[in-house]
């Protein structure tokens, strides 16, 4: 086994990690362990906005980031441990628990009551992993969340809905009661102290290697796709938006279609309706762009920042 200990907090390095670990020419399995800053972490085939309020994300410094697997969107910060998985496809395929098992055994082992189920792990009933997997040229990444003492009302704040005016074809998250790991385990021990309890028992003891043991301008370059709008908003499915929202101005209507990230059709009524009609088509889903056209159509910041808003989120 080949057992990679990642102690950066930067989500976009750990996911091109991660993607750069899944691209090395070797047969053996690879466990990875490592901790994220606050971030929001989508499937792939996830629209992220119908999944986080990413303006609210944006304002509190947490990135939104899509992943290369699937499955629902995830919330991760200091508190979070996460686990990946490397290993050759055989006759089990993506066989969930198979994976996860030395991991929740780990877990026992440190007095966790840990139980699988499916692609979860449960603690009295409670979840505390999930998981999601991809396979590229015969091998499997595995990787999964552990909540050890994230901040949980973060986790309900940026991964809730933030309006039912999104609609696609996209996967959407299942979401399940969440517990930490430490109302178990009682005290308040490091999480790094305990992610390192964990891959000394995976990996049988063996002696962890750093990320500079690789070809960390590789990794660096996999980094920028991660950080870019192409790949975290511009790979987002076709889905449609329908809402309204009351202003100082009157009333706003909205309806429009987007398909990877950019608006393709949209009709907008309320105030400003002759200065908007035309800028909305064409325009990416990015706050700062749709804030700085919306304000050169109406020459009005407030209202131009708070339309944008708006059609990002539906708030």
């Amino acid at each position: 086994m080949i057992y990679v200990r990642c102690r950066s907090l930067d989500p976009r390095f750990n996911l091109a990690l991660e993607e750069y670990l899944l691209s090395l020419d070797t047969d053996e399995e690879i466990f990875c362990l490592w901790r994220n800053g606050p971030a929001v972490v989508s499937g792939r085939f996830q629209n992220i906005f119908a999944e986080c309020d990413v303006p609210l994300a944006e304002d509190r410094g947490v990135a939104v980031i899509r992943r290369i697997t699937g499955g629902g969107t995830v919330y991760h910060d200091g508190g979070n441990i996460n686990y990946t998985v490397i290993r050759s496809k055989d006759e089990n395929g993506l066989d969930y628990p198979a994976f996860i098992a030395p991991v929740a055994a780990a877990l026992r082992e440190l007095c966790v009551p840990a139980e699988i189920s499916g692609s979860c792990v449960t603690v009295k009933g409670k979840k505390i992993s999930g998981s999601a997997q991809t396979t590229v040229g015969g091998r499997v990444l595995h990787h999964g969340t552990l909540l050890y003492s994230a901040d949980l009302n973060d986790l309900r704040r940026f991964t809730t809905p933030p309006s039912a005016c999104f609609d696609s074809a996209a996967i959407g998250s299942n979401p399940a009661p969440v517990g930490n790991m430490i109302d178990v385990l009682g005290g308040d021990p490091d999480p790094e102290e305990f992610a390192d309890e964990i891959g000394r028992i995976v990996s049988g003891g063996a002696a962890p290697l750093e990320p500079e043991s690789f070809d960390t301008d590789a990794i660096e370059k996999l980094a920028e796709k991660y950080a870019s709008w192409e790949w975290n908003i511009g790979s987002s499915p076709k889905f449609s938006f329908r809402g309204g929202k009351d202003t100082k101005m009157g009333k706003i209507r909205l309806s429009y279609t987007s398909k990877r990230g950019v608006i393709d059709g949209a009709e907008w009524s309320g105030p400003y309706e002759n200065e908007i009609k035309n800028v909305l088509i064409g325009a990416r889903l990015d706050r700062a762009a749709l804030r700085d056209a919306l304000t050169r159509a109406t020459s009005d910041g407030s209202f131009a920042g708070d339309a944008a808003g708006f059609i990002l989120s539906g708030k």
